[in-house]
């Protein structure tokens, strides 16, 4: 038995008119644009999210704490050991995740992973919420193999190194 060929195939290329294939470039180049820019921005997010907590953490914890500046920068030491720790383990699964489910996802589940740390970080009472917090943070904020490989993807041959 023979397939039935479809009743039109997409045209190729070489058989568009010129109008028609520019349209698709311009197209390409707009869709490259956008994630372009989503990556940047998330990747400034992901900055931001580490950094935006280092000024507040000792006051922090010394109110959910009870200890004094010393204490309370070392402790604030281990938080932030907690999110590397996290990131550092955690980054090859995001990648690997992003392999399989697509980046944009994986890259949008990671901005609503930093706002829900954010609001754990705003609402906790204890200083146990304080670590889990920073190890969300370093699981969702392990996404800079993910956004490399989009720009990778959007990156054409002749605009890679040699």
């Amino acid at each position: 038995m023979t397939s039935a060929a479809p009743d039109h195939e997409p045209p190729s290329a070489g058989s568009m008119a010129p109008e028609a294939f520019s349209s698709t470039i311009a197209t390409d180049a707009a869709r490259q644009q956008r994630a372009l820019r989503f990556v940047l921005v998330t990747l400034f997010l992901n900055a931001v999210a580490f950094g935006i907590v280092i000024p507040v953490m000792p006051q922090l914890v010394m109110q959910l704490a009870d200890v004094d500046i010393a204490r309370a920068t070392a402790i604030g030491g281990m938080i932030a050991v907690t999110f590397a720790l996290f990131q550092f383990v955690c980054s090859p699964i995001v990648g690997n995740l992003s392999d399989r489910f697509g980046r944009r996802p994986v890259l949008v589940l990671s901005l609503f992973g930093f706002a829900a740390d954010f609001l754990i970080l705003a609402l906790a009472p204890t200083l146990l919420w304080l670590f889990a917090a920073r190890a969300l943070t370093g699981i969702f904020g392990a996404i800079n193999g993910p956004a490399q490989a989009v720009l990778a993807d959007i990156t054409g041959p002749d605009d890679r190194s040699h």
